[in-house]
């Protein structure tokens, strides 16, 4: 009997067998995990948006890796608008454009979980790399700032103040010689 679910290949005009990079209208979701590439083509989010060529399916890995790497930003410019000194005073302000951040935020986490969801390898590859490099990314700018402010402070206090304020006097020690 004829597979009655099994993927039909598209051609488009001009096209033979051997052009096609996937075949079928577009999934949402496959048995497990498997590749575009010679297989089932995958629906990107939103109904008529098929990865059914090279382009669209290199333009799709490079989109979802800009979501994923996104994530992260949203999640940085979280952390920097809580620690916003001028903000501290209007807590208005600070926690709705917070709750707006974070609003995106879970959109773009929603769409980056319904993309896992599609079980396509390259995809679920390119979301872990994204998210990885932008913590890696957003993990070094918060590291550099932390140590430019440690900088700041040690200029403005110098480790003999520093040490004068912990024991007393900046020289021997704290001793009273």
């Amino acid at each position: 009997p004829p597979c009655i679910t099994c993927p039909v290949p598209v051609l488009t005009p001009g096209s033979t067998m051997t052009d096609l990079f996937c075949s079928g209208p577009g999934h949402v979701m496959q048995g497990g995990f498997q590749s575009s590439v010679n297989g089932t083509c995958i629906l990107y989010l939103f109904p008529g948006a098929a990865v059914d060529t090279k382009t669209k399916y290199a333009l799709s890995l490079f989109g979802t890796f800009l979501l994923a790497f996104s994530n992260e930003v949203l999640l940085f410019s979280r952390k920097k608008l809580l620690a916003h000194p001028s903000l501290a005073d209007r807590p208005y302000i600070r926690n709705g454009l917070e709750s707006l951040i974070y609003g995106v935020q879970m959109v773009l986490a929603y769409w980056l979980m319904l993309l896992v969801m599609t079980y396509e390898s390259g995809i679920f590859t390119v979301i872990i790399l994204g998210l990885a490099c932008g913590h890696f990314t957003f993990s070094m700018i918060g590291s550099v700032d932390n140590d430019e402010n440690k900088r700041e402070k040690d200029i403005q206090t110098g480790p003999l103040m520093e040490a004068a304020s912990v024991t007393g006097t900046p020289c021997c020690g704290g001793s009273n010689i």
